[in-house]
């Protein structure tokens, strides 16, 4: 059975790889509330979660009962001083020698502020400072009540200049336009390929006179 130094070095360990997680996912909680809007999608939370003991088998609990006893009242010991603090200790009913015996099988930590309390001073402080920048939302850190929505922005279309005359003279070998913007282009194509697959004007191969079109709008345009 493991130590509770053992499983305390277990629960930093997660606590480390989480808490940006778990002191993020607080403060989105927390803003949905406050503003009374659905939440965005939030990955699950790491907290709470069960850290095993370390389960023995039947033959090897009977053979060492004794000092599973030990380590069960050391836990117990344990789990005293930490009382109301989070933590729970979690038992499972095992039949030794013929006789039932609550044997402490998990360590079950609630939430990310009580594995902090377990890990020290650091980490409570830590974690404090953590939910303090994730609740600063955008408007905030720009000064600002509110955010202001941006009026439509006119479609663009990007484009990819396949003449081999113009790119062995250095010319551009792409553009993008807004549309509805008066373009000075490259040079007045010949061929215009149109396609609505982004990577596929962009890879297009070389054709003389030619020049790949691709709207993002996916409307056609004039040729």
């Amino acid at each position: 059975m493991k130590t509770p130094e053992q499983v305390v070095t277990e629960v930093t360990a997660r606590l480390r790889r989480t808490w940006p997680q778990a002191a993020n996912h607080t403060a989105l909680r927390r803003t949905a509330q406050a503003e009374e809007q659905t939440p965005g999608v939030i990955n699950p939370p790491a907290w709470p979660h069960s850290f095993p003991l370390g389960a023995p088998n039947k033959a090897d609990l009977e053979q060492h009962f004794a000092a599973y006893q030990g380590q069960a009242l050391a836990w117990r010991q344990w789990h005293t001083r930490h009382a109301g603090r989070g933590v729970d200790l979690v038992d499972a009913t095992r039949r030794v020698h013929s006789t039932i015996q609550a044997i402490p099988t998990h360590l079950r930590v609630q939430d990310v502020e009580a594995a902090a309390a377990l890990c020290g001073h650091d980490w409570t402080t830590r974690l404090a400072r953590g939910r303090n920048r994730a609740g600063t939302s955008v408007p905030e850190l720009a000064g600002l009540n509110t955010l202001p929505v941006s009026p439509a922005h006119p479609a663009r279309v990007h484009l990819t200049y396949l003449d081999l005359h113009h790119r062995a003279a250095g010319g551009r070998h792409h553009d993008c336009i807004s549309i509805g913007d008066r373009v000075q282009l490259g040079y007045e194509p010949q061929v215009v390929v149109i396609s609505e697959n982004k990577d596929t004007a962009v890879g297009f191969p070389p054709v003389p006179g030619g020049k790949p079109h691709r709207d993002r709008n996916r409307r056609r345009a004039p040729v």
